[in-house]
């Protein structure tokens, strides 16, 4: 079984189901549906060779009001030209059980792991994607808990940007300590030069914008 013929199967697997819970095939094995906040999106990717295909899964959410604030607002449009869904994750962070990546040898093993995708949007997926809609959510994860998001975003330096933006959206009164925080965890992961330069010029100059 090549790649391509395992992408297929998994796609002819996952479309049907996608469907008719309103997400629309934006791209291979990429799923999106619009919400009143921005998008939804599952994603699936499968690598390896004709020997062994592996299969990734993914969900996330794309919050409307942070992105345009990072690249209109802000002035961060080639910052985030590659990244625009604003929590997008490993569906192994979600189930304790579920590896990173699952392998599949034939046309069996794509069928089990269609099943396997479905059945984890049913228990744990949608679940996480409504709960990360609402700003506040989003927020508790980005600024009250930055190491967790750290993690769950591979330690991406834009997650830093993320959480500063939505402190700013919501006057959070801690923005001083957060800006500490999230520039002590870039410098800590040696991201220093322009990126640290970017994070202060935007977030020290834009403490006092109003957003109203």
């Amino acid at each position: 079984m090549n790649l391509n013929q395992a992408r297929a199967l998994l796609h002819e697997h996952l479309h049907p189901y996608f469907h008719h819970k309103k997400y629309l095939e934006k791209g291979p094995l990429l799923f999106e549906r619009k919400t009143s906040f921005g998008k939804s999106v599952f994603i699936a990717t499968v690598t390896g060779d004709e020997e062994m295909a592996y299969v990734k899964f993914f969900t996330g959410i794309r919050h409307d009001l942070v992105e345009l604030t990072l690249t209109n607002t802000f002035g961060l449009t080639e910052y985030f030209k590659n990244s625009s869904y604003s929590l997008l994750l490993n569906w192994s962070y979600l189930d304790q059980n579920a590896p990173s990546f699952l392998p599949s040898k034939n046309v069996n093993d794509m069928t089990v792991i269609g099943d396997m995708a479905i059945d984890f949007m049913d228990r744990n997926g949608f679940d996480f994607l409504d709960h990360y809609k609402d700003l506040s959510s989003l927020d508790r994860l980005f600024n009250d808990t930055p190491l967790k998001v750290a993690k769950w975003s591979s330690h991406n330096y834009l997650h830093c940007f993320r959480a500063m933006a939505i402190a700013k959206l919501l006057s959070r009164q801690d923005y001083d300590q957060l800006f500490l925080t999230h520039r002590t965890y870039l410098e800590n992961r040696g991201l220093s030069g322009p990126i640290i330069e970017k994070f202060d010029s935007t977030f020290t100059q834009l403490k006092k914008l109003s957003l109203n």
